[in-house]
């Protein structure tokens, strides 16, 4: 064994031997290239205007190719925002329940009339009034499809839903309203001025067919109220019934329309920068050729010079990487041969130990009659039982260590956490007890008003409970029902619920008023509230409103005379050839 491993050994050290040579020659070979690579730079720099020439022509072509990228980049980003552009310039989102039906994927739906069709920002406000409520309208295929969307929100109990079936709905006839087009202040039919699928035209013509969009009221009036359906570009609607809705309209998409106006400035400062670069890239291309113009003599011979240099180049590239491979042979050759050297000064300790020891056994008598099968079998088992322990893992203590220090330091991250956990429990306990009083200091005060108002005004007692099934299952009180019950003069107490039409109208003013006078409004707007009062208690009432029309105004809807004697100003409404007309009256003071 020793001698086949001192062969082996004498091998890799002819083979390292002859590694080396040929890295010397590599080495030579390298440098004498390399020292020709630099005579011709050197030759190539003393022509150093043409050098020059072919720098600027390369800075050129890459200058152009640059901004050619650049500018088929910006047409990239000028067709993506014109995308998104086009996509925000859709009137409405989906509500929850259509966004419930579009996600059954059916056959057939094809999504609410407002996420359907474009329309211009000039015409934006107008086309939101036109179509009003049928904005979320849902367009279907047939009535089949709408009827199984219907049993479905039924089923589901989602809510309820209007639907479009292309195959029952029909378009409304326009010719009345063509007569109009021409004339100043008109700008044309709804259906027109939107973009959409012509496949929903039957219902863009039901929702927008019979509207005409005018500059402004003043138009409408020049048409002729009642002659047909109009609607202003800032939002006022005149109906062909007659009746006109309008004011302040406060736009739905404010964020759409910036966005999109943002869009667009983007998308014109991009076209510039487009113009910008097509210019330049035109000067410089004009550039270009003027300078390989100039350059066209002598060209070829440096060209040959410069092939010549690269060739040396790449050569020197491939010796190097020979020269690479070969030093990593020779050290794996050098490694191999240290181990080898390393195996042979193990195998003679041993070998010198293996001596020591049988010099210590040299005058020991041997046993005759010895079993060598009952030695060796001896011997087997010893073996085994040391396999069985497997090896000392010398390193454990120090993994050990490594282990626990990972864990302390999660250890204090975890409680770190519970602790942080704790404060935001004590600060959320905190803001929810804070609402709590704050709820309950604001129920005691309305009923404290709304007691001495209906002690006032009807003479009994009533009082404000909060409607809950356990005191332990009191989590949030904004979320607990609200009781109102009442003690007209004579009668036992009763829920709101429970009290006669005057009795039950005459509790909830008194509540009305308590909430007034906790947190006045400026302004109140009573709709017939009188309706089933008797005189006397409609009398009450008015003294009531009289009181606290101090602190605020009241605009009240009746045709109740004692309400009406009490009024400060007294406004009345007829028709007249067809139009409503307003006469108002101040009353004496007395």
């Amino acid at each position: 064994a020793m001698q086949r491993l001192q062969g082996a050994i004498e091998e890799k050290e002819a083979t390292n031997k002859e590694g080396e040579g040929e890295l010397k020659k590599l080495d030579k070979t390298i440098e004498e290239i390399e020292s020709e690579v630099l005579e011709s730079t050197q030759q190539l720099i003393e022509r150093k205007e043409e050098i020059e020439n072919v720098k600027l022509i390369e800075q050129l072509r890459a200058e152009i190719s640059r901004k050619k990228d650049r500018i088929e980049f910006i047409k990239a980003d000028i067709e993506r925002i014109s995308q998104l552009k086009e996509k925000l310039s859709t009137l409405t989102s989906l509500n929850p329940i259509t966004k419930e039906i579009m996600k059954l994927g059916w056959t057939g739906i094809y999504g609410a009339l407002g996420s359907l069709i474009q329309v211009d920002e000039k015409y934006r406000v107008a086309i939101e009034v036109a179509a009003g409520q049928h904005l979320n309208d849902i367009i279907t295929k047939d009535a089949d499809i709408a009827i199984e969307c219907i049993k479905y929100l039924k089923s589901k109990r989602i809510g309820r839903a209007t639907f479009l079936p292309l195959d029952k709905i029909h378009p409304r006839n326009a010719g009345d309203l063509k007569k109009c087009l021409g004339k100043p202040g008109v700008l044309g039919i709804a259906c027109d001025l939107i973009n959409f699928d012509q496949k929903y035209y039957n219902a863009m013509s039901f929702v927008f067919g019979d509207t005409l969009i005018i500059e402004n009221i003043d138009v409408a009036r020049e048409l002729g109220i009642g002659n047909a359906r109009y609607v202003t570009l800032d939002g006022d609607l005149i109906d062909k019934s007659g009746s006109i809705v309008g004011g302040f309209y406060s736009k739905k998409a404010s964020f759409e329309a910036s966005e999109i106006e943002r869009l667009e400035r983007t998308i014109t400062q991009n076209r510039a920068e487009i113009e910008k670069l097509e210019a330049d890239v035109q000067a410089a291309s004009a550039r270009l050729e003027e300078l390989m113009a100039k350059q066209k003599k002598g060209t070829e011979e440096l060209t040959d010079k410069e092939k010549e240099r690269i060739q040396k180049q790449k050569l020197v590239q491939e010796l190097k990487l020979k020269r690479k491979e070969l030093a990593e042979n020779i050290l794996t050759v050098q490694n191999e041969l240290q181990n080898l050297r390393i195996k042979k000064a193990r195998l003679e300790a041993e070998l010198e130990n293996v001596k020591a020891e049988f010099a210590n056994f040299k005058n020991i008598q041997t046993k005759d009659n010895v079993d060598i099968v009952e030695l060796q079998s001896t011997e087997n088992d010893l073996r085994a039982r040391i396999h069985k322990l497997g090896p000392i893992n010398m390193r454990a203590l120090e993994e050990w260590q490594g282990l626990k220090t990972s864990y302390d330091e999660m250890s204090k991250q975890v409680n770190t956490l519970l602790e942080e956990r704790n404060r935001v429990l004590q600060i959320i306990a905190e803001i929810e007890g804070n609402r709590r009083d704050i709820f309950m200091k604001t129920l005691t005060g309305i009923e404290a008003h709304f007691k001495r108002i209906y002690k006032e005004t009807c003479g009994g007692d009533c009082a404000l409970k909060l409607e809950y099934y356990s005191e332990s299952e009191i989590q949030d009180l904004s979320e607990a029902g609200l009781i109102i019950e009442a003690t007209p003069p004579g009668k036992k107490t009763l829920s709101i619920d429970s009290l006669s039409g005057g009795e039950k109208t005459l509790t909830a003013l008194a509540f009305l008023f308590a909430i007034q006078q906790y947190r006045p409004a400026q302004f109140y707007i009573m709709d017939e509230i009188d309706a089933a009062l008797d005189r006397p208690n409609a009398r009450k009432i008015s003294e009531l409103i009289k009181k606290y029309s101090s602190a605020a105004q009241f605009i009240v809807i009746s045709h109740n005379e004692e309400t009406i004697s009490y009024a400060d100003c007294v406004y009345g409404v007829s028709m007249f050839e067809n139009q409503s007309k307003l006469v108002g009256i101040k009353m004496p003071s007395s």
